[in-house]
């Protein structure tokens, strides 16, 4: 919310929103009845950094073992950080 207003960046709409305190969602889940086909959606992969974080991989980890149908361990799917390596 600190960048300026771009195509790319926040606008002004969001901005206010988030100034009378709404809720803005990043992420969501849906599973369709019947036959209970599931999907998820994200808006927060865009930057590099983002994905340094351990709970976001984990996140992003556990919505596609989600959506594939897959139990979710109790702690969630495990994520590792892959180390920087020296000059590689």
């Amino acid at each position: 919310m600190n960048r300026e207003d771009g195509p790319h960046s926040n606008n002004p709409h969001v901005r206010k929103a988030m100034e009378a305190g709404e809720i803005q969602h990043v992420a969501w889940a849906y599973e369709r009845p019947g036959d209970k086909g599931r999907g998820f959606g994200t808006t927060g992969a865009h930057y590099h950094g983002t994905w340094n974080s351990d709970d976001w991989r984990t996140l992003i980890l556990n919505a596609i073992a989600w959506t594939a149908g897959v139990e979710i361990p109790k702690k969630g799917v495990p994520s590792k950080p892959n180390p920087v390596q020296d000059g590689n």
